[in-house]
């Protein structure tokens, strides 16, 4: 009976183990964002194999310096290569197991001090990505009753691997998003160029309307969003001819309906951007900034919320700015009076909810800075 209670008593313990192993895989699919990832999968980690901690470090590909997130304290703590058993798993793609590291050559002290506490023992497995390379370890101490057994590391071999393509796919994310990033940055430097009396106009926009969006408590991702758009919305620019879009004075009927084509333009041509998921609304969000809450605008002729909240948002920027901005045709009004104006237009070329909410950020975050005369 007491055999059959100990095997009962393993089968059980190495169905938790293999649950836990599904509860890493859900936590690595649940956020792409490395941070996250790291804290969430340390836990579980060390959860499976009955220890104190579990640290994911990950490898800085241009140092090849590894580092890690202590949490809950927020410090960061790393190693340069060959430093520690870490840094010489992180160089020579072996695993470590010890029962007794301090006599390992290689040990350094540097996590234990910071912790406050000895390692008595310890696994250290490298994670390598589809090329071999080594893009992070996994480090765990301290087994909470006897040593690490190689049950132990075999579980933590298998979450080691699915750690490993997470974080590689992490990592391609985060450079996807700063290669399109670099790309609108690009494409607003080019509306600079061709209208230098501008210069800077889409950069203010875009910080106005994150301002404006934090304010009404727009969700970060959406945010970023109506950033994108803030920095394309006048791309279309490149497609009106100098001859309208450097005049001095007014534009004459024909002229502003021209001009007014560049909304248009804008949509049609990023558009043909491929955005991720999250962003697939930036064209239709950077081509709406001229149309006005009482259905009036253009290029669709969009009233009320049938305009994206992005657009209402981006309207309100870039109206100020072009208000408070040296332009062929004017000189730049005073903040305050651009404040004014905006409030004028309230219910009928703006959203009245985002124009209260620019003034409350303008209160907070700009009138300061124009007091100071930093802005």
């Amino acid at each position: 009976m007491a055999k059959n209670n100990n095997h009962t008593k393993a089968l059980r313990t190495e169905v938790e183990r293999l649950n836990q192993l599904l509860q890493i895989g859900r936590a690595l699919a649940s956020d792409i964002r490395l941070e996250n990832l790291m804290e969430r999968v340390a836990e579980e980690c060390a959860e499976m194999v009955r220890a104190k901690r579990c640290f994911v470090f990950v490898k800085d590909r241009n140092s090849g310096v590894i580092w890690t997130a202590l949490f809950p304290s927020g410090k960061i703590i790393k190693f340069a290569q060959s430093e520690g058993i870490e840094g010489w798993v992180s160089v020579h793609q072996e695993y470590v197991i010890s029962d007794n590291p301090h006599n390992n050559k290689h040990f350094s002290s540097k996590l234990e001090k910071i912790l406050g506490y000895p390692i008595k023992n310890l696994v250290v497995l490298p994670l390598l990505n589809y090329r071999g390379e080594t893009i992070g370890i996994l480090e765990t101490i301290n087994k909470l009753e006897g040593d690490f057994t190689s049950q132990d590391y075999l579980f933590l071999q298998a979450a080691a691997a699915q750690i490993a393509i997470s974080f590689e796919n992490a990592r391609l994310y985060q450079d996807i998003r700063r290669t399109l990033s670099s790309l609108t940055e690009v494409m607003a430097a080019t509306i600079d160029a061709k209208h230098p009396i501008a210069k800077g106009h889409s950069q203010r926009v875009a910080k106005y309307a994150v301002g404006i969006a934090r304010e009404m408590g727009v969700p970060e991702q959406e945010i970023e969003q109506i950033r994108i758009a803030s920095l394309l919305h006048d791309y279309g620019k490149i497609g009106i001819p100098d001859i309208i879009l450097k005049k001095e004075g007014k534009l004459s009927p024909e002229e502003y309906t021209a001009m007014q084509k560049h909304a248009k333009i804008t949509h049609d041509i990023v558009s043909k951007v491929h955005f991720a998921e999250e962003l697939a609304d930036v064209p239709i969000i950077a081509s709406c900034h001229h149309e006005r809450w009482d259905g009036e605008g253009y290029p669709f002729g969009l009233a009320r919320e049938a305009i994206p909240l992005g657009s209402r948002i981006i309207a309100v920027a870039d109206c100020f700015d072009a208000i408070t901005s040296m332009r062929e045709y004017k000189e730049p009004k005073a903040f305050e009076e651009g404040l004014n104006d905006i409030i004028e237009e309230s219910g009928k070329q703006f959203d009245p909810n985002v124009v209260e909410a620019f003034a409350r950020y303008y209160r907070q975050e700009l009138e300061p800075l124009v007091e100071k005369g930093e802005i």
